[in-house]
C-alpha cells in the first residue's frame, strides 16, 4: 500500500484550521452558548499531570472547536525527543472498531442487506462452519452478541478454526470478544464486491490450502483497508493514506508511566490482524470521524448512525448519563502497560448536545487516576 508523507503545506493548513476554531456553539441548555475552549482545558488539566503525552479534540455543533496537545511524543531515549501534536498518529487499538462497524453498516446499507441477517454465506467459501455460524447476524456482531468463544486471536488461522468451533455460549449476553469484529475484515469485502480474492482449488492439498491462504490473508486485508479508505476516510478527507501500522517519520512512542526513561513501542504492523485493532489515527482523525459519523451524515445515513448509538453497535456503552443528565456514547481502545512495552489509551465520546471529544494519550496513566471519568467529570462541570 503506497503512503504518502504529510507535506508542509498540509502542516501550515492544519495550523491554520486549528488556530482558527471559533470556541463558542450553542450547545448548552436550552441553546445556550458554551465556551468549548473551557472544556479542553478542564480535560487537559486533569489528565496533564497524568500521562506521559496527551491529544485533546473537541467538535460541537458540527465544527471543530477546540484542541490541546502536550507531553512527550517520543522521549529522550528514543532520539529525536520531540512534543506531542494533535496530528501524530499512534495506534487507537479498539477505537478501530467504531471505524470497523461504519464499513460494514455503509456495505450493507449501499447492498440493502439487513442487519438482521446472517452473515456466515459472506464467510470465505472454504471455511467449515459449525452450525451454530448460521444463525449469527450481523447485529449480533456488531453488538458483541454472537456467543462466540473468548480470547480467539485474530489472524487468518485463529479466525478459521473458530468458525469450525462455533458460539459456545448464549448471545443474549453481552461478551466483548475481539473476534466479532476481526471477522469483519473478511465479510466486508464480500458485502461490499468487486473485490477479487484467490480461490481454493476443489481437493486442495494441504500445502495448495496453506498457500491459497496465505495469499487470502494479504487479500482481504487489503481490501477491508480499501473499503475503509474510500467509503469511510475519504468521505470526510482526513488523510490519503490511513494505515495498521506507523506510516511517520519517527512516529509518537508509547510508554510505561513506571519507566519513564525506558525505550517506548509504536505497536508494529497489525494489518493481518486488523478489523478489531490496528488503524494508526491522531485525536483530530477520532474527532472528524466522529462527528461526520454523527452529526454531518458524511459516512452513513442518519436512521443508520442512529442505530449505532441507540442500539451499541460499535460502541462499548451507549445511553449512559452524565451528572447533569444527558446521554452519551463511548468507545474506548487500549493496549496495557502490564502486558506491553508501553501503553496507549483512545476513547471516543459523542454527547447528546452533539459535542464530541477524543482523547489519545501514549502511557498508563497515573495509579488511581482515569482518563474516562476525568473527561466525564469536566463536562459535568462545563455543562451544568
Amino acid at each position: 500500500m503506497k503512503t504518502f508523507p504529510i507535506s508542509a503545506a498540509s502542516w501550515l493548513a492544519l495550523i491554520a484550521l486549528l488556530n482558527a476554531c471559533q470556541p463558542n456553539a450553542e450547545v448548552g441548555k436550552n441553546g445556550k452558548t458554551l465556551d468549548v475552549a473551557a472544556l479542553a482545558d478542564d480535560i487537559e488539566a486533569r489528565i496533564k499531570p497524568d500521562v506521559m503525552g496527551y491529544q485533546i479534540v473537541v467538535f460541537a455543533d458540527g465544527s471543530l472547536r477546540a484542541s490541546r496537545a502536550g507531553g512527550n511524543a517520543r522521549q529522550a531515549a528514543d532520539a529525536p525527543e520531540r512534543k506531542m501534536g494533535v496530528g501524530d498518529k499512534i495506534n487507537v487499538a479498539s477505537v478501530s472498531k467504531t471505524v470497523t462497524a461504519a464499513a460494514l453498516l455503509h456495505a450493507l446499507n449501499a447492498k440493502t442487506i439487513s442487519i438482521d441477517s446472517p452473515m456466515w454465506s459472506y464467510l470465505p467459501k472454504h471455511w467449515p462452519l459449525h452450525s451454530s455460524i448460521k444463525t449469527i447476524t450481523f447485529r449480533q456482531l456488531l453488538a458483541m452478541r454472537s456467543g462466540f468463544p473468548k480470547n480467539v486471536l485474530s489472524d487468518y488461522g485463529s479466525l478459521k478454526a473458530a468458525m469450525a468451533v462455533g458460539a459456545t455460549s448464549s448471545r443474549l449476553n453481552f461478551s466483548y470478544q475481539n473476534m466479532n469484529f476481526a471477522l469483519m475484515r473478511f465479510l466486508i469485502p464480500n458485502v461490499a464486491g468487486g473485490y477479487s480474492m484467490t480461490p481454493m482449488p476443489d481437493n486442495a492439498s494441504v500445502q495448495k490450502i496453506n498457500e491459497v491462504e496465505q495469499k487470502q490473508a494479504q487479500e482481504y486485508t487489503d481490501a477491508y483497508m480499501n473499503y475503509c479508505q474510500v467509503n469511510v476516510f475519504d468521505k470526510i478527507g482526513i488523510a490519503p493514506n490511513m494505515a495498521c501500522k506507523p506510516t511517520d517519520t519517527n512516529p509518537a512512542l508509547c510508554y510505561k508511566w513506571a519507566a519513564p526513561n525506558g525505550k517506548g513501542t509504536d505497536w508494529g504492523d497489525m494489518s493481518l490482524t486488523n478489523g478489531e485493532r490496528g488503524w494508526n489515527m491522531s485525536a483530530l482523525q477520532m474527532a472528524t470521524f466522529m462527528n461526520a459519523l454523527h452529526n454531518t451524515y458524511k459516512i452513513l445515513p442518519k436512521p443508520v448512525a442512529d442505530a449505532m448509538r441507540r442500539d451499541t453497535l460499535g460502541y462499548d456503552n451507549a445511553n449512559i448519563l452524565t451528572n447533569t443528565g444527558l446521554k452519551y456514547i463511548k468507545k474506548n481502545g487500549g493496549y496495557p502497560a502490564s502486558n506491553n512495552a508501553g501503553e496507549v489509551g483512545a476513547w471516543l465520546f459523542g454527547f447528546e448536545n452533539e459535542v464530541y471529544v477524543a482523547v489519545l494519550v501514549n502511557s498508563d496513566p497515573k495509579p488511581n487516576t482515569s482518563v474516562w471519568t476525568d473527561v466525564v467529570a469536566a463536562f459535568d462541570e462545563w455543562y451544568k
